[in-house]
């Protein structure tokens, strides 16, 4: 059963995607991330500081830089992935929409052509239209006497 809000399997593909995306950016990040915090705890080193207070303040500083960019990424991601999906979606539902249309259109055109051929067949069975005045013409005028 799907979630009542469910917007369809394309926007559940597209957001999987999105999101194995958003990870491979935050991982992308992580060298930089890390370079940041090594030249940060090197700086705090070379002027004593590492017992004090600046260290998680500064590991703080770099977490939420970190976190802004992944979010800020993840954000719009998110965003193009719902589109992407709707929109294929929508490209589902016209496919449907046309192979419905040409399947009628395949029946009606077969229908057509089985009622003009029982139409024209009918013409020459025994009691059709043709036959009756074939054998009417043959026999002549009935006398009634």
């Amino acid at each position: 059963m799907t979630a009542p809000f469910a917007a369809g399997g394309n926007v559940e593909q597209a957001q999987k995607a999105a999101a194995a995306g958003v990870q491979g950016y935050g991982a992308s990040l992580q060298p930089q991330m890390l370079r940041q915090i090594g030249t940060m705890l090197g700086g705090l080193n070379s002027i004593g500081g590492l017992r004090s207070g600046a260290v998680p303040v500064a590991l703080n500083d770099a977490a939420q830089q970190y976190g802004s960019a992944v979010g800020n990424y993840a954000k719009m991601a998110s965003g193009e992935a719902i589109g992407a999906g709707l929109a294929a979606n929508e490209q589902d539902l016209l496919k449907q929409q046309l192979d419905q249309q040409r399947k009628s259109s395949l029946l009606g055109a077969i229908g057509n052509v089985l009622g003009t051929g029982l139409g024209f067949a009918s013409n020459f069975l025994p009691g059709g239209g043709l036959a009756k005045t074939a054998v009417k013409t043959a026999l002549g005028p009935r006398s009634t006497n």
